[in-house]
């Protein structure tokens, strides 16, 4: 793959790109490219267009009778410009995937460095070398661009002003009164100070903002929970949180239970750890007495849907917590405002340990009671998971 270090310019418009429009992936153009008029598909780009559910390469024939065609947007300085995609597949070197964008020959020349997004179900492609995007909304010029790109913060922006009023309002009224116990107190309290009612819904919270708290006092390595997501039984030896219990659950307040922590580069104390198996796409979790009995499997495909619909835009909140004889209050101190999953990161973050899944099982009469499956991340990284600077607002 073609690559070079980007120029400041070119990483000041690319910045534009992250803060507004999401995920992207680069496209640098050779000499030979557009000469035979062929690029390569790399593999971010072939992601990109898999996760948008735009085009998947690994499903499309090889020859030209499989040729996809699909309507993309050139963005320029002062003109957008519909073109035509072609994605293919030739039937030589392994069909190793191809794209050509007709007529880009007006838009490119050799070396320059493209970034390629993805908005309202179209592909949309910006040449960073020659652009003066970054510069043009620096310092306030009007361009069908900055235009462009100003509407797309401005369509994000209002409904984030909007709840950030709200829990502003809510922390000016002093401590809030807990309205029930343990780990799940504050969101809780949150959510009802805001009048959303709890259910056990995998949507975000407020008009599509996923709502996160924990305690000031927890420490940087601490976790945060993701989401939850229950294995895929029918591909797992075990079927069920019962089966969990029975072959690893403790015995604790004279209650059999199974709360642990289970992470990819070592085993736990029961003897449990998570593998990341490319060659079929999926988390898989094992005792290491036994590598080959797979006791739970989730596909990542499913996880990667839930952390990108989960946390397309959250605020994850802060609070201090004290307590008197009427119970717990929390006074709300500050939010870290992330948006726009980055994908690949959530598999690397399993791989290098930052994201583990908790087991939250205990008996209840002859059966189990679970909590979920929970995908934790350390707090003292969790904004890594994001593009962008993530945005911090003090509420007191």
């Amino acid at each position: 793959m073609n690559t070079r270090p980007l120029t400041v310019a070119e990483e000041n418009n690319l910045q534009i790109v992250r803060s507004c429009a999401g995920d992207f992936a680069l496209l640098f153009i050779t000499a030979t490219g557009l000469k035979k008029a062929i690029l390569d598909a790399t593999l971010p780009l072939r992601s990109l267009l898999k996760e948008h559910e735009i085009h998947d390469f690994n499903t499309q024939g090889q020859g030209q009778d499989s040729k996809v065609l699909l309507e993309a947007i050139v963005i320029e300085d002062n003109r957008v410009s519909p073109i035509t995609l072609s994605l293919y597949r030739p039937e030589t070197k392994q069909g190793d995937p191809r794209l050509w964008p007709y007529r880009f020959t007006e838009y490119a020349m050799t070396d320059d460095v493209f970034s390629v997004f993805v908005q309202e179900g179209r592909v949309h492609f910006l040449n960073l070398t020659r652009v003066t995007l970054a510069a043009d909304i620096s310092n306030r010029r009007d361009t069908i661009a900055s235009r462009f790109f100003r509407k797309l913060e401005a369509e994000v922006s209002v409904v984030s002003d909007e709840l950030l009023c709200l829990l502003r309002e809510i922390a000016g009224r002093g401590p809030l009164k807990a309205v029930c116990a343990g780990d799940t107190a504050i969101g809780r309290s949150i959510e009802a100070a805001l009048g959303i009612s709890m259910n056990a819904k995998q949507a975000p919270d407020f008009k599509g903002i996923e709502l996160k708290s924990y305690r000031s006092t927890k420490p940087s390595n601490g976790l945060l929970t993701l989401f939850s997501k229950t294995p895929d039984w029918s591909r797992s030896v075990l079927k069920g949180s019962n089966d969990f219990l029975r072959r690893f659950g403790y015995v604790r307040d004279e209650k059999l239970k199974l709360y642990c922590s289970v992470f990819a580069t070592k085993e736990n104390s029961q003897g449990l750890r998570l593998d990341l198996n490319k060659t079929v796409n999926d988390l898989e979790e094992f005792h290491s007495s036994n590598r080959k009995e797979i006791l739970a499997v989730w596909a990542m495909d499913t996880l990667h849907n839930s952390f990108r619909e989960k946390h397309k835009e959250t605020f994850w909140i802060s609070a201090d917590t004290e307590t008197t004889g009427n119970g717990e209050y929390f006074n709300l101190r500050s939010i870290t405002h992330t948006r726009r999953p980055i994908v690949p990161q959530f598999d690397a973050f399993i791989l290098d340990g930052q994201i583990c899944v908790d087991h939250t099982i205990k008996r209840k009469g002859n059966g189990a009671k679970d909590h979920g499956y929970l995908f934790r991340v350390r707090q003292e990284k969790f904004t890594e998971l994001f593009t962008g600077e993530p945005r911090s607002y003090a509420l007191c």
